[in-house]
């Protein structure tokens, strides 16, 4: 017999029985005192427990994939004779007993409250999307669908399909899609009668906004929205103490987000959809629990100068802006703008409902979050796009608004990327390297004829107005250019990883330094440079910048004194000062008068800030006797922290990653994923922060600095590599084989060396060559 025949066609079988009272079961189930009888009785296979019932969800929902197991493979009979025999699960005994009798008198009330007066509502797919936000904030799509999969409406497949996402608004999508499918609509509307949901019934009937006045909690925590990210404690700690207000769904949804900013957004926003009561017993957590008056304070205050603000006056120059400027512009914005930001600024001054939120920050790649953004933007309900405009105006997005201003781009001027493709490529080594380090190189382009100026001046404005000309560096050579100087063009190049320079300018086994510079050329139009009558020819000239010097211990100390500042909040927690400084008190490195300066502290925590001073201004032996310290005493997870084994070789296979996938990763950065990365980084991370704010240029060219910064520095690649998996960006590390290791010759390019030519020594000039290009016939 089928399920997706409906529960109808089932009588009054155990299977019917099970079905019926399919919510009541999973929520009185105790999956793991039954687990082991459910084995003996074969209800339940090992395999069964490990690849589906407990695989990839929270404890809670074992219950509820453990009944959906026995309906799918006709276990019920058993099933319900196995309850009958457990003692501890007496109560849901009496109640299968119970139904079991009524079906079978005649007096079972028809599922989903069928004898209720049914109002008067047709429902369309068109007048459900109209009230998506309406739905979103007050049905949990799951409770729906167990109501519907108990009446038989939905079957196991549907169920499925609604409640294993972790996602509020799929879960809601994926409903409406199967109500729409199946034509559902008047057992939605039985099913919502008989679950008391009025104001939505009411919503749907008089197909207009509801209309609820949130409450001051409410508003004052929507007004707070990035302050409250940026200051409650992780998830964890936060969950602990709000676990009384949120229910298995709510902690399912919230654990299911990597990001640890996430998190706590999805939990301020389970609390507003929650309403009054769960903000205001927030608010009691901040100022009691976390004793945070101060972080109150500063709510109330920002929140009543939003409402005394009112809707935020514009410039000028912006007040005649209308929405069609956004498809007009939709290509520059794609470009540009960072939904993560924009949308939680948009959040917080009410302009975005809930669902929108989720939608675009829940989804991992940029270019879906814009697609959205752009969507709900256009939509322009609660006066959306007036708000966007306020942001962009408060935020120092000015080169964008100006951008809105002009009319729509043409494509007039734009030159087919066959024209560049159509050249004829010849190298002639002259120099080669002997022996060459891994340091930072010069490379000097000099271009000869009539052309030659413009072209070299075209590469260093391209280089100053945005990422193309560094993308091929890092794509095809893994090196950075830290900068470009004029008259004949010197790029002064740093090596990202240790064998750049080497792989490089090895010439005579790989294309990599012919490609890195073509790709240059053909960045800014080189064909239409040409004239077609006389070949290009470019001098390459690699030369050695500062020699590097040998790594004294003072500076191979300084990693280890990044690390502690990087992790100090953990240190401080973690370490028992006492017990380090009377190991410490032993060694030579450490003065009498500065151990007692840790041990005569006031407090644990000063005696730890002590300690951490000491060794961050201490020599090379300060350190290493410190780390020694840990060891011997078996804080081995911090050792770990702050002096990871094989970290070097580890980031190295990471900014391999990065260099293979630089274009792309450079296309997915946008601020909220640079700040996380940057909380955990070390070096000068205040100026770096600075220079990535909107105001400093397009979104590229500062992204590509921030990654810039990232890869000089081993322990900041490795932090980059966890925001990206925190942020379900993984597939960024994938190393395209295409463009990583030895590259197959390109065709077309003739190579020859002088058979007298120069071996370089170890100063002065490393390699030399000349490229030629000409159009092919």
């Amino acid at each position: 017999m089928s399920l997706d025949s409906g529960i109808g066609s089932l009588g009054c079988s155990d299977e019917y029985v099970v079905r019926r009272l399919f919510v009541f079961i999973k929520d009185n189930l105790i999956f793991e005192s039954l687990q082991d009888g459910l084995m003996q009785k074969q209800l339940l296979s090992e395999k069964e427990k490990e690849e589906y019932v407990c695989s990839n969800c929270a404890r809670h929902y074992w219950s509820e994939r453990l009944l959906k197991l026995i309906i799918r493979r006709k276990r019920c009979k058993e099933f319900v004779a196995f309850i009958h025999q457990m003692s501890c699960h007496k109560h849901v005994s009496e109640k299968i007993l119970e139904v079991q009798e009524k079906a079978k008198g005649g007096t079972l009330k028809a599922a989903n409250g069928a004898v209720q007066r049914r109002i008067n509502l047709t429902l369309t797919h068109e007048l459900l999307q109209r009230h998506f936000a309406c739905l979103y904030m007050e049905l949990e799509p799951r409770e729906i669908a167990d109501e519907m999969f108990q009446a038989g409406h939905l079957t196991l497949v549907d169920h499925d399909n609604v409640t294993e996402s972790n996602q509020r608004y799929k879960r809601l999508s994926f409903l409406l899609n199967i109500l729409m499918k199946k034509e559902l609509y008047a057992q939605l509307v039985c099913t919502l009668q008989s679950m008391g949901y009025r104001s939505v019934l009411d919503t749907l009937q008089k197909d207009r906004k509801l209309k609820n006045k949130p409450s001051e909690y409410s508003t004052c925590i929507q007004h707070n929205f990035i302050l409250l990210q940026e200051n409650i404690p992780c998830f964890g700690d936060a969950s602990f103490l709000m676990e009384h207000e949120l229910d298995s769904t709510n902690i399912s949804d919230i654990e299911s987000c990597k990001n640890a900013v996430r998190k706590i957004s999805k939990l301020l926003k389970i609390l507003l959809i929650r309403g009054k009561p769960a903000c205001k017993e927030f608010f009691r957590v901040i100022e009691v629990d976390l004793k945070r008056e101060d972080l109150i304070q500063k709510m109330k205050y920002k929140s009543a100068e939003i409402k005394r603000r009112g809707k935020p006056n514009l410039n000028q120059r912006h007040r005649s802006l209308r929405t069609p400027c956004l498809q007009e512009h939709e290509e520059f914005l794609n470009e540009e703008l960072e939904p993560l930001d924009i949308s939680d600024l948009l959040f917080e001054e009410g302009a975005m409902e809930i669902s929108a939120h989720d939608k675009i920050t829940e989804t991992s790649r940029r270019q879906k979050q814009m697609k959205y953004l752009l969507e709900t933007v256009n939509g322009n309900e609660n006066d959306c796009f007036h708000f966007f405009l306020y942001i962009l105006q408060k935020e120092g997005y000015e080169s964008i608004l100006e951008e809105l201003k002009k009319s729509a781009p043409g494509a007039v001027g734009a030159v087919p990327h066959e024209q560049s493709e159509n050249l004829r490529l010849s190298i002639r080594v002259a120099r080669e390297p002997d022996d060459v380090g891994n340091g930072d190189i010069h490379m000097r382009l000099s271009v000869g004829g009539r052309t030659g100026p413009q072209v070299e001046q075209a590469l260093q404005d391209s280089h100053s107005s945005g990422t193309e000309i560094l993308e091929e560096a890092i794509l095809h050579g893994v090196v950075d250019i830290r900068g470009v100087s004029s008259g004949s063009i010197v790029l002064q190049l740093r090596p990202v990883t240790d064998q750049a320079v080497q792989t490089l300018l090895n010439v005579r086994d790989n294309n990599r330094l012919v490609e890195m510079i073509v790709g240059m050329l053909k960045k800014v139009n080189i064909a239409s440079m040409m004239d077609g009558t006389e070949p290009l020819e470019i001098k390459v000239q690699v030369y050695k910048a500062n020699p590097v010097g040998i790594i004294s211990k003072a500076e191979d100390a300084e990693p280890i004194k990044k690390r502690l500042k990087a992790h100090r909040n953990v240190l401080v927690s973690e370490l028992e000062p006492r017990a380090i400084a009377h190991v410490l008190s032993k060694s030579k490195a450490f003065a009498k008068s500065a151990i007692d300066s840790v041990l005569n502290a006031d407090s644990c925590n000063d005696r730890v800030e002590n300690l951490l001073s000491l060794v961050e201004d201490g020599d090379f032996e300060v350190v290493k006797e410190f780390v020694t310290a840990l060891k011997d005493l078996g804080y081995s997870s911090i050792v770990e922290l702050i002096d990871p084994p094989d970290i070097h070789n580890r980031a190295e296979n990471i900014r391999k990653m990065i260099t293979s996938n630089y274009k792309n990763i450079l296309e997915e950065m946008q601020m909220k994923l640079a700040k996380e990365t940057l909380s955990k980084c070390v070096g000068d991370v205040d100026e770096i922060r600075e220079k990535i704010l909107p105001k400093n240029g397009n979104r590229k060219k500062r992204m590509s600095s921030f990654l810039q910064f990232i890869l000089q520095d081993d322990h900041n690649v490795i932090e980059f590599e966890k925001m990206l998996r925190n942020n379900d960006l993984e597939d960024l590390l994938k190393i395209d084989e295409n463009v990583q290791g030895e590259h197959i010759p390109t065709q077309g390019i003739e190579m020859t060396f002088v058979e007298d030519r120069i071996h370089s020594s170890s100063e002065g000039v490393l390699f030399e060559a000349v490229i030629t290009l000409s159009h092919t016939a």
